[in-house]
C-alpha cells in the first residue's frame, strides 16, 4: 500500500513539473472572448469531467473532477490572433487554516484551445520545449525555474507577444487533450 502511495506522489510531482505556470493572466479585458460551445460538461479519455458554466459574459466557473475529486477554476477564453487559449486560475482551496493558505500562491495556466461542436481540444505548451528555447536566450520571456518547474514571470503584454509568435508551432504545443461532449 505504502508502495502505491509513493508511486501516486511522484506521478502528481512529475505532472505538477511538466504544467508551465504563469503568476500573470495572458488577457486583458480586450482580448477576451466568450463562447456558448464551451458551456457544458466535457469527458477526457481518462473519464475525467470538465463543466464549464458561465459566470458573466467574458468569463467561466471550470470544475474538473479527477476520480471524483473536483476542483475548481475561474476561466477565461482568450483571443490572440488567430488563435484561442485558455487561462485557468484556482479559487482559493476550501482549507480551513489560514497559516497553511497563506503559503500557496495561485498561478495562471494557459493552453490552445480548439472548439468544436461535439469535441475541443486543449493543448499545453510541451515543458522541454519552452525550457529549450528559454535557455537559447533567443526570447527574453522572463521566468524562474523552481524545481525544475518553469514559473513565467513575464507581464501579460510579454506573454501575449510570446504566444502569438509560437501558437502555430506543433513542437511548442504538443500535449493534447480531446475532450468530448458527454451526451
Amino acid at each position: 500500500m505504502r508502495k502505491i502511495a509513493i508511486i501516486s506522489i511522484a506521478g502528481l510531482v512529475l505532472i505538477s513539473l511538466a504544467c508551465v505556470r504563469s503568476i500573470h493572466p495572458l488577457f486583458t479585458a480586450d482580448d477576451l472572448v466568450f463562447s456558448n460551445e464551451l458551456i457544458g460538461t466535457w469527458i477526457d479519455d481518462d473519464k475525467n469531467t470538465w463543466t464549464f458554466t458561465a459566470i458573466d459574459s467574458n468569463s467561466y466557473d471550470l470544475v474538473v473532477s479527477e476520480e471524483g475529486h473536483p476542483a475548481q477554476f475561474k476561466t477565461h477564453l482568450v483571443k490572440l490572433g488567430d488563435h484561442l487559449f485558455l487561462d485557468t486560475y484556482p479559487y482559493e482551496p476550501s482549507i480551513d487554516n489560514d497559516f497553511y493558505k497563506l503559503h500557496l500562491i495561485g498561478a495562471h495556466l494557459f493552453a490552445r484551445m480548439e472548439i468544436f461542436s461535439d469535441s475541443c481540444r486543449y493543448t499545453m505548451v510541451d515543458h522541454e520545449w519552452l525550457k529549450n528555447i528559454l535557455s537559447e536566450s533567443t526570447e527574453n520571456l522572463a521566468y524562474e525555474m523552481v524545481d525544475d518547474a518553469i514559473i513565467l514571470t513575464a507581464n501579460t503584454a510579454e506573454l501575449q507577444t510570446f504566444f502569438r509568435k509560437y501558437a502555430s508551432n506543433s513542437e511548442a504545443f504538443k500535449d493534447r487533450t480531446l475532450l468530448n461532449r458527454n451526451k
